[in-house]
């Protein structure tokens, strides 16, 4: 049976220990740009891992050149997005400054001086600018001129070493994978033919790019790497190949339903498909921090939580793109956060809680409290389905945050977590508390969290993860838990 279905067959023990000790690692270009995201220090734990390997590392050529091709616009967008923040905090104050200007707050109510206040907000905004601007210099790499990512894959990855593939030998050989990359696109054959259905439907879009006289094919690059993969692993009569790729696609990774969707290495059809043109006996694809992982077990080697945390928060950040003008200068988010909107516990009171619990109760068949830090309560539903209830203190404009909540989510999800629901429960001002009147701040509440909702799709579909989530205040009239917003 394994033989002739070999790839629905996971690898023994044994075949793993024989994969890590005496395999060839091929990386795939976005591990390499992502290098560029990472902290300073989770950059060069990385690094130390290939160094530990070096002589067992390949990448194909299509890798090479997709990597000088996109490192610019990585290192661009570090800049960019800092730049971004910055601007949208100066904007954030002015807008204020021209509310109260436009509500004419100083005649209104004398004991208001706005021109005190909006000086706080200028005097905070600056603090936090800085701070962001500290962090950067203490734990980002982002220099054009000293670039030392660059110097240092170009020391691991060269032709004279063999740790670098060749280039095709003429347009031929490029244009026969094209050809079998519309067959392949057209019957959902992996890989890459996500990729290329895109640039098919993309028909006013560039088709070709050149490099070195030889013309490439927007929306092949993966069905490219896949067979100069197959050639290498052919022409070196490799058994063993391990792809360490950040890329979570369906025409790459087997995926299947198990409280939610998972993922579990490669598609069959691609372990199939280079045990028959390569003779390899086991392939299987793990994402950098997976790889980070097993290093520790098979290599010995010393790789901090931290570290795996960066790697982790940068994959998800970079592949889903959560939200608009996120920031993408890969400072661990809780830090991002803990600057921008301090957690406010003094005024999370025990009376909060009983009217949160109180709402809780009438919408739950059931409400048990937590006694875990992961989650505040669990509900169940009238079928007994357990749901964790997430619950966060927020001003009215600070629902990024709700970001922060959704990547816990996501990486509890990816380290094994059962719950396929989550209830997220934000409390927020109360709306005639603030100086603005209460249908504003109704108003820019709901379309807030309706623009991070819409971002929270790509996650469901590709977990299958059921998001619910809740926005209200404790009113000062009654002591109970009002809401603004339920999806």
């Amino acid at each position: 049976m394994e033989s002739l279905f070999k790839g629905y067959y996971q690898p023994t023990p044994e075949q793993f220990k024989e994969l890590w000790e005496e395999g060839t690692f091929v990386f795939d270009t976005n591990v390499l740009l992502n290098l560029y995201r990472y902290k300073v220090e989770s950059r060069d734990e990385v690094l130390n891992v290939i160094r530990q390997i070096k002589d067992r590392i390949w990448i194909p050529y299509q890798v090479g050149l997709e990597f000088h091709r996109n490192r610019l616009a990585v290192l661009g967008e570090q800049n960019t997005s800092l730049s971004t923040i910055k601007n949208s905090i100066r904007d954030s104050i002015n807008s204020i400054e021209k509310k109260c200007k436009d509500l004419d707050l100083d005649k209104r109510h004398s004991e208001i001086e706005t021109s005190t206040f909006i000086e706080r907000f200028r005097g905070l905004s600056e603090s936090v600018i800085n701070e962001l601007d500290e962090i950067k210099a203490k734990k980002l790499t982002n220099d054009v001129d000293e670039d030392v990512i660059l110097t240092e894959l170009t020391k691991l990855f060269n032709t004279s070493k063999g740790s670098l593939g060749a280039p095709p030998k003429d347009q031929r050989v490029l244009e026969n994978i094209y050809k079998d990359g519309e067959f392949r696109a057209k019957n959902k054959i992996p890989p890459s033919f996500e990729d290329i259905i895109e640039a098919q439907k993309n028909k006013s879009a560039e088709e070709y790019y050149a490099f070195e006289g030889l013309n490439y094919k927007y929306g092949y690059g993966d069905l490219v790497v896949w067979k100069q993969i197959i050639e290498f692993a052919k022409e070196n009569q490799k058994k063993n190949i391990v792809f360490i790729t950040d890329d979570k696609k369906e025409d790459w990774m087997r995926i299947i339903n198990s409280h939610g969707k998972k993922m579990i290495s490669a598609r069959p059809e691609l372990v199939s498909e280079i045990f028959k043109e390569a003779g390899v006996e086991t392939f299987y694809i793990y994402d950098t921090n997976s790889f980070l992982d097993y290093s520790k077990e098979y290599f010995d080697i010393e790789v901090s939580k931290e570290t795996i945390g960066d790697v982790i928060n940068t994959n998800y950040r970079s592949k889903l793109d959560l939200i608009e003008n996120r920031v993408d200068i890969d400072i661990h988010y809780e830090e991002f956060v803990a600057l921008l909107n301090e957690k406010k516990d003094s005024l999370f009171t025990s009376t909060n809680i009983d009217a949160v619990k109180e709402w809780l109760e009438n919408h739950y068949c059931n409400i048990t409290k937590s006694d875990t830090v992961k989650y505040d309560f669990y509900g169940s539903d009238e079928v007994s389905y357990l749901t964790p209830i997430i619950i966060k203190f927020l001003d009215f404009d600070n629902f990024i945050a709700l970001i922060e909540i959704l990547e816990e989510i996501v990486s509890l999800y990816k380290k094994g977590e059962v719950f396929k629901r989550y209830h997220i429960l934000v409390i927020t001002v109360d709306p005639k508390n603030d100086i603005f009147n209460a249908e504003s701040i109704h108003s820019m509440t709901k379309k807030a969290i309706e623009k991070r909702v819409e971002r929270f799709k790509p996650i469901v579909l590709l977990f299958g993860i059921e998001i619910k989530i809740t926005v209200g205040f404790i009113s000062d009239k009654d002591e109970k838990f009002r809401t603004i917003y339920n999806n």
